[in-house]
């Protein structure tokens, strides 16, 4: 409490009375002020020189109850403060004597620093341990105690102010530890900050990273100043951790060997900074990092033939490539992680073989993996006859009873036969597989734009292209009518799907599209129909409602731009990738173009100049290329017309390696293995599900197939 004495000077009495009454005739005056800072639950007992008090237990006003004769001198001081406070008097005296009520006294009360200690214990004698304080965030202070027992830091921290203090300096021989060394200061004094010498002993501890929710790791400490039996620690969170609890520590000048007793389950910690001599300071640089395991995925190869300048083996996971350059052990670049799965495929085939892989998947991944095994058999490319006489016409027979005039473009319905567009005989026809039994699907004999519910009572002009959908619905590129026609396959009907049948350039639906010459055709996975619109040198996109927008190409614009105002000279095919690329033979420019899904065009193989040369991206050459056709491993195949061959390109990126698989490079017909055999102008291709490859000779009359046969 406050305790204020008021000494008044001179002999008067002191009476109450009114304000600026008097006593005996003489004025008296009241004498107050004002409280401030005073804490709740604090009081200041104020003592009047005639012996009054008064207690007061809030900040404000006060007054003595007692009243000072005019001229009186008085004199206030604190003779005891509040608890945990320290109250000052200003304006608390008068030594001339008073003429007037008396009301500026002020008291002024703040709150006392917090004393900061406690004990010390366990300190050698003739030795000193210096400990470090730091208040929020200023420097340390450091204090150096050279004896056992109560010890006070002189540095006081005020009232709301954290504070830290650690050993900065240990003593000699000894280890001391701190507990309770921080906090926020209150008003209050902080006694229980201890110091624990252990003589001899320093501790061991640092940080650990890394370890994942659930998991803990086991160290082990050793060397020849840790104690027996060997302590252990075992953590299951990251953060700061320390050996005492399982240890006293390394003695003094001694040495130690920190390692992992037990990992984790599925992760592999690391130490560094895990040993020590001649120690003399707690040791706190020990770093543990955790990292999840990661194991080897790779197996063996068998059979594998590497031709010189051909195309390698290529096995993928995920996004991990690896070139396999000969047989025996291979291994990914990519490791895999603990729990995680894999699936490997073929991303390339090499030259002239075909490669299978068994062992090429799993799950719950727990170690190395190297039981992959591909088994690489040779083959060569085979032609053999489907139909087609060599002679122009429209016979509906078996095999070469059958007659084509000017085959063009062909497809592989979902049943696997073949529908084929007649170019000059402007029919569609069927080609019943494996027998070859060919017959006409819709078309009359005489040329035209009629639709009907009769398929063979419709007509076309110059049909160039075909694709079917998923459900069957045969669509038409009727090139000499610049249209797209539809064969419904629940009814055979013949409708026109878009296009207005006059020539030129719109987008829309239906009948207000236009189109220029339309040829190849193709459809992606969610039903959009891809158009090589070769009079208007662009690709066009049909949506599934028969919508027609612009894909790729400057309309009208004759180039070989790539990039997103990419363009292109009669662009003739057009085939899809499994990953959504567009595939485009650029007829007029001799080049195979790639359009991605945001319709940016890129060179993939071919020059300028028409050519026949296998090579890399412009080292290879191509001549009226007409047709594109692509695997499920995105290899791209070419109906090279001018050529008289078909060509195969592995794609990496968007550059591609281009290889001769079949014909001789001139006109004729032969069925024979490679570049042995012969055709006349392939016009179009298609790729069964067994991989075979199907082509139109438009030149020839007839359709071929294209297969791999062991070697």
């Amino acid at each position: 409490m406050i305790k204020l004495i008021l000494t008044v000077l001179g002999s008067w009495a002191l009476l109450l009375t009114g304000c600026g009454g008097s006593s005996g005739g003489v004025p008296s005056f009241a004498l107050g002020g004002t409280v401030v800072g005073l804490n709740a639950g604090q009081q200041i007992l104020l003592l009047s020189g005639a012996g009054t008090q008064v207690t007061l237990t809030t900040n404000g006003n006060f007054r003595f109850p007692d009243r000072l004769p005019q001229g009186s001198k008085y004199t206030l001081a604190v003779q005891q403060q509040p608890a945990s406070q320290t109250c000052v008097v200003s304006n608390g005296s008068e030594t001339v004597g008073i003429k007037a009520d008396v009301s500026n006294v002020t008291v002024v009360c703040t709150d006392n620093p917090a004393v900061l200690g406690g004990t010390v214990s366990g300190l050698p004698a003739g030795t000193t341990v210096t400990l470090g304080q730091t208040l929020g965030s200023g420097n340390p202070t450091n204090a150096t105690i050279s004896a056992n027992g109560r010890y006070t830091l002189a540095v006081r921290p005020g009232n709301g102010v954290t504070y830290a203090v650690t050993v900065t300096t240990q003593p000699q021989g000894a280890a001391c530890v701190v507990s309770n060394g921080s906090g926020t200061a209150g008003t209050s004094p902080v006694s229980n900050i201890d110091v624990v010498c252990s003589p001899g002993r320093l501790s061991i501890g640092g940080e650990l990273s890394g370890l994942s929710q659930g998991q803990q790791v086991q160290l082990k400490l050793a060397g020849s100043g840790i104690a027996t039996p060997l302590p252990t620690v075992t953590l299951s969170s990251n953060g700061s951790f320390s050996f005492l609890t399982a240890s006293p520590g390394v003695t003094y000048g001694g040495e130690y060997l920190v390692t992992v007793d037990a990992q984790p389950a599925g992760q592999t910690c690391t130490l560094s900074n895990a040993s020590g001599a001649g120690v003399t300071t707690a040791v706190t640089q020990l770093r543990v990092s955790c990292a999840v395991n990661r194991h080897t995925l790779g197996g063996s190869a068998t059979g594998l033939m590497n031709v010189v300048g051909g195309q390698p083996l290529v096995l993928r996971n995920g996004n991990d490539s690896l070139t396999v350059s000969g047989n025996g052990p291979f291994q990914f670049p990519t490791l895999l992680a603990d729990g995680g799965s894999y699936s490997v495929t073929v991303g390339t085939q090499p030259t002239g073989q075909t490669c299978t892989l068994s062992n090429d998947s799993g799950t719950a991944v727990s170690g190395p993996v190297g039981t992959v095994a591909a088994q690489c058999l040779s083959f060569v490319w085979r032609t053999r006859l489907v139909a087609g006489s060599g002679q122009a016409g429209t016979i509906d027979e078996v095999g070469a009873a059958a007659r084509f005039s000017g085959p063009a473009g062909i497809a592989v319905g979902p049943g696997g036969d073949l529908l084929v567009v007649d170019f000059s005989s402007s029919r569609v026809r069927t080609v019943m597989m494996p027998l070859g039994a060919v017959s006409t699907l819709a078309g009359s004999a005489v040329p035209g734009l009629v639709n009907s519910l009769a398929p063979l009572s419709a007509s076309f002009r110059a049909p160039a292209g075909v694709a079917v959908d998923s459900a069957g619905n045969v669509f038409v590129s009727d090139s000499g009518n610049h249209v797209i026609r539809r064969i419904a396959a629940a009814t055979g009907e013949v409708t026109t799907w878009a296009g207005s049948g006059v020539a030129g350039y719109a987008n829309g639906t239906g009948a207000a599209a236009q189109f220029n010459g339309p040829r190849g055709l193709a459809i992606d996975a969610a039903g959009n129909l891809y158009v090589a619109d070769t009079g208007n040198h662009v690709i066009r996109r049909v949506s599934p409602v028969g919508a027609v927008t612009l894909f790729a190409g400057t309309p009208g614009t004759r180039g070989r731009a790539d990039g997103a105002a990419g363009t292109f000279n009669g662009p003739a095919g057009v085939a899809v990738a499994p990953q959504g690329t567009v595939y485009v033979a650029d007829t007029q420019n001799h080049l195979i173009r790639a359009v991605a899904p945001s319709g940016t065009v890129a060179t993939i193989a071919g020059s300028a100049n028409a050519g026949a040369q296998d090579g890399t991206g412009a080292l290879a050459g191509f001549s009226l290329p007409m047709a594109v056709a692509v695997d499920a491993q995105a290899t791209v195949f070419v109906a090279d017309a001018g050529n008289h061959a078909l060509r195969q390109i592995q794609v990496v990126g968007t550059v591609g390696t281009v290889l001769t698989i079949a014909g001789s490079g001139r006109s004729g017909y032969r069925e024979a293995v490679g570049t042995a055999a012969a055709f006349d102008q392939p016009t179009a291709l298609a790729i069964d599900a067994a991989g075979q490859l199907l082509v139109t000779e438009g030149g020839g009359n007839r359709i071929r197939s294209v297969y791999r046969s062991p070697n």
